[in-house]
Formats: structure tokens, C-alpha cells, sequence
């Protein structure tokens, strides 16, 4: 699980202190669905993290003594469909890319990469362009259709 901590739940960009996050979400797998703990890897890209204004508590994150990420903003530019995204994770070399392919050489090609809490202008765009060449999941944005298609065979089986 791998996350930029850009919209960590309902309180915006928490940069690298998002790390409880994706650790956070592979306690849930191993407790609840009996995934081994010895093969999750929890990671924090760091790409910069907003000024206060990028949080919901305006809270003072990069500016804190104790934060660890980078103490600047994240580099955006516009996107062909006219949304902000991260320039870094777009155009050849991104990090993104560069992240999910040292996973892939180093773990194979049975290394599941979760995307988790990246804001959705990035998210949507990630997904797509990499869910053929990794296998990939966005849980913010295809876990809510899981849950719900799962409610529904569930109903149906009880209806019979």
C-alpha cells in the first residue's frame, strides 16, 4: 500500500505524516483478512506537502520541527483535461512509474500496488494508465463499487 498523503481521509495533505495510513490499511488486511504481515510493505512517497491552506484543521505540517518530508510545496501543472495535478507523476521518468517498476523487478509480477489517499485529479489518471501494466488497485476509488457489488451478491444470496 503506497500513498502520497495528498487527501488523507477528510483532512487534506498531511505529506509523509500520512504514513499511518497505508500501515494503518495493511493492519486491517492481515487482522481482518489473514494476509501475512511479512509480505506487506507500507510506503510514503514524498512529493512536498501544502501549506496550511492544503489541510482541513489548516494545520501547520511542514513547518513542524518533527515533520520529516520535504518542507515545500508539491510541483503541479495543469493536466489536458484542465485539473491540477502532481508533475511528478507524470512524463517519462515520473515517480511514480520509477516506484511501481523497482516493486515489480524487485518483488514480480504478483506484486499487488495500492494506490491509497492520493487526491483524485492524481488518482483517476494513475489508475488508468497503469492498472494494464502492474497489477494495481485504487481502493478510494474501486473499493467503494467492491463493497457495494459485494452488499449486492450478499442480498441476492440471502433473497434465495
Amino acid at each position: 500500500v503506497f500513498s502520497d498523503g495528498g487527501r488523507i481521509l477528510g483532512l487534506g495533505d498531511l505529506g509523509t505524516w500520512g504514513m499511518g495510513i497505508p500501515i494503518g490499511k495493511l493492519d486491517l488486511y492481515t487482522v481482518c483478512g489473514g494476509v501475512n504481515p511479512y509480505r506487506t510493505i507500507p510506503v510514503i512517497l514524498d512529493a512536498g506537502c501544502a501549506d496550511a491552506s492544503g489541510n482541513t484543521d489548516r494545520l501547520q505540517v511542514r513547518e513542524d520541527e518533527l515533520y520529516t518530508g520535504l518542507k515545500q510545496n508539491r510541483v503541479t501543472e495543469k493536466s489536458s483535461a484542465g485539473t491540477t495535478v502532481n508533475s511528478a507523476y507524470y512524463g517519462e521518468g515520473n515517480m511514480i512509474e520509477e516506484f511501481m517498476q523497482a516493486a515489480l523487478d524487485l518483488f514480480g509480477n504478483t506484486c499487488l500496488l495500492q494506490f491509497e489517499d492520493f487526491n483524485s485529479n492524481d488518482a483517476f489518471p494513475l489508475l488508468s494508465q497503469y492498472r494494464e501494466r502492474f497489477l494495481t488497485y485504487n481502493d478510494d476509488i474501486q473499493g467503494t463499487a467492491a463493497v457495494t457489488l459485494a452488499a449486492l451478491f450478499g442480498a441476492v444470496k440471502l433473497r434465495k
